[in-house]
């Protein structure tokens, strides 16, 4: 009876998947300045992922994670999202017809439905969906 529901509950439950890639904050660069338009503070910057710059800012006291092609805003956010106290945000992004973007992102994104970027503590982690299920 119970050992039986245990084991059914633990192989039937989700488990998150496992990401893609971890990535670590590094120093904010100077064309970031402090302030993102739009978006708050600035508090930090994590490595690049094929060309995609995660930023960490706030927005009316909750945290936002914003997605970026690089430090100077060229071609602008692909994703951003924010929460409230307590919750980490996440974001998505994809492709889409006319995307004006890098090479490097542009690649990326061919072959993947979503690529998905999560605040988890002093890290972003990435989690990328096949385009077709294997």
């Amino acid at each position: 009876g119970v050992a039986v529901a245990i084991v059914t509950t633990l192989l039937l439950t989700p488990r998150p998947p496992v990401p893609d890639a971890v990535l670590a904050q590094v120093p904010l660069e100077e064309p970031l300045a402090n302030t993102m338009p739009g978006m708050g503070v600035v508090h930090a910057q994590f490595e690049p992922f094929h060309g995609v710059v995660p930023l960490l800012t706030d927005l009316d006291g909750g945290p936002c994670l914003v997605l970026t092609s690089n430090t100077n805003v060229t071609y602008g956010m692909f994703g951003g999202s924010c929460t409230g106290p307590g919750l980490q945000p996440v974001a998505d992004i994809r492709l889409w017809e006319g995307m004006a973007a890098p090479p490097e992102i542009l690649e990326l994104l061919r072959d993947e439905r979503v690529v998905r970027f999560t605040l988890v503590g002093d890290t972003v982690e990435v989690t990328r969906s096949a385009l077709r299920e294997e």
